[in-house]
C-alpha cells in the first residue's frame, strides 16, 4: 500500500515532463495585403523579403494577375487552386525575373479565398508547395477591395 503514492507521485511527475509546450516553429512566411493606386490591390504572402505568391486584381484593366518569385518565367496555361477550387491563368513569358500570369477576375475567388483552404499556383510541371490559406480578415479586406476596383 505504501508504494501506491510513491506511483502516482512519479506518474504526476512524467505528466507534468509531457505536457511542456514545444518551441514554436520560426515563421515560414506570412500573408500580407497591399495597395497601389495604378496597380489595384494585391495579397502577397512573402517569405525573407520575397514574394511567395501575389494574388492582385488589376485597376485597368481589371482583372487578375498572379505572381511568384519562386517560379521561372514561362509562357502557356498555369492554375491557381485554392482547395478544390481551380482558377486557369494564361502565363507570359517576359522581362521579368518571376513567373507571372494573368485571367479575367473569377467570381469564386473571393469564396476560395475565404474559405480556409491551402493556396497553391502550378506552371506547367513547377509548383509551389501548398501555402497556409490567407487569415479570413486578409481575404474579406482583399475581396472587398476587389469588388471596388471592379466597380470604379
Amino acid at each position: 500500500m505504501r508504494t501506491l503514492p510513491f506511483v502516482a507521485a512519479a506518474g504526476a511527475a512524467l505528466l507534468a515532463g509531457c505536457a511542456s509546450t514545444p518551441e514554436p516553429a520560426p515563421p515560414m512566411g506570412q500573408w500580407g495585403l497591399q495597395s497601389s493606386a495604378t496597380a489595384g490591390t494585391a495579397l502577397a504572402f512573402t517569405q525573407q523579403g520575397q514574394d511567395v505568391l501575389r494574388i492582385a486584381c488589376l485597376r485597368s484593366p481589371a482583372g487578375l494577375y498572379v505572381a511568384s518569385d519562386r517560379l521561372p518565367p514561362s509562357a502557356g496555361a498555369a492554375r491557381l487552386q485554392i482547395g478544390e477550387r481551380v482558377f486557369t491563368l494564361t502565363a507570359s513569358a517576359t522581362a521579368e525575373p518571376r513567373f507571372s500570369a494573368t485571367a479575367p477576375s473569377p467570381p469564386a475567388l473571393t469564396a476560395a479565398l475565404m474559405s480556409g483552404e491551402p493556396v497553391r499556383l502550378m506552371a506547367g510541371s513547377r509548383s509551389l508547395a501548398p501555402l497556409p490559406a490567407p487569415d479570413g480578415k486578409l481575404a474579406a479586406a482583399f475581396s472587398i477591395a476587389c469588388r471596388a476596383t471592379a466597380d470604379g
